[in-house]
């Protein structure tokens, strides 16, 4: 499953807008919608949306496997 999809799904499951994702992670809406829509950014940022979901970085990475629960 792509990245976009995985982070997507957990912003989702856990009731959170692209705004609350963006303020909580330090970056911009343009960045949180660039990784939901597929478009390249940095390893630096994938991390900092991941920790603002709450979630291990290789967990949302491409090719690996959603926790249960999610």
């Amino acid at each position: 499953m792509a990245t976009k999809t995985k982070i997507r799904q957990v912003r989702e499951s856990l009731g959170l807008s692209q705004v609350e994702v963006a303020a909580k992670a330090g970056v911009s809406l343009t960045t949180v919608f660039k990784v939901e829509s597929g478009q390249h950014v940095t390893h630096r940022t994938k991390c900092k949306i991941a920790r603002a979901l709450g979630v291990p970085i290789n967990e949302v990475l491409d090719d690996s496997p959603l926790a249960s629960g999610r």
